[in-house]
């Protein structure tokens, strides 16, 4: 469990706790945009490093889109 933690307005890449903040998800949301392409990370080890660009361009893509998964993921 990832718990979200926001970001600093300057950073240009996340950890998986940030991101989360970010976009104000919860980690299995944001695990399964990751593992379905939608949202691309670099892998470290075991970390996800995530660039905000990223996430900017897959929220900018389809907000409703992001919406109806955030909402379907966590109930």
């Amino acid at each position: 469990m990832v718990a979200k933690k926001i970001p600093d307005k300057d950073k240009t890449i996340f950890t998986a706790a940030e991101a989360c903040g970010y976009i104000n998800l919860c980690w299995n949301s944001l695990k399964k945009l990751i593992d379905d392409g939608d949202i691309a990370v670099v892998r470290v080890g075991k970390r996800y490093l995530i660039p905000k660009e990223s996430i900017d361009k897959f929220m900018n893509k389809d907000t409703l889109l992001a919406e109806s998964i955030a909402k379907s993921i966590c109930l």
